[in-house]
């Protein structure tokens, strides 16, 4: 149950009625969308980042198996030949 407060019930109608400032809430937009289209560049290039590393890999990978192929080529090239 409220307790009856005639102070409360006298002075709320003499507040002042609250909005928001149009200016302000224009920069605040702007701030928000530079805000989240830095972290989307950022992410880009975070998955650009990745993409070449995974290349970077998967050629090097492929490179590996390129040597060792040819050395069991070549090994075995030289015992069939009678080396």
């Amino acid at each position: 149950m409220i307790p009856d407060d005639s102070l409360l019930d006298h002075s709320l109608p003499d507040l002042p009625e609250l909005s928001p400032d149009p200016r302000r809430e224009q920069a605040v937009r702007i701030r928000c969308h530079k805000e989240l289209e830095r972290r989307a560049q950022r992410q880009a290039r975070a998955a650009r980042r990745k993409r070449l590393a995974g290349l970077c890999f998967d050629a090097c990978a492929g490179l590996a198996v390129c040597a060792w192929l040819a050395i069991v080529l070549q090994t075995t090239l030289r015992l069939a030949l009678g080396g």
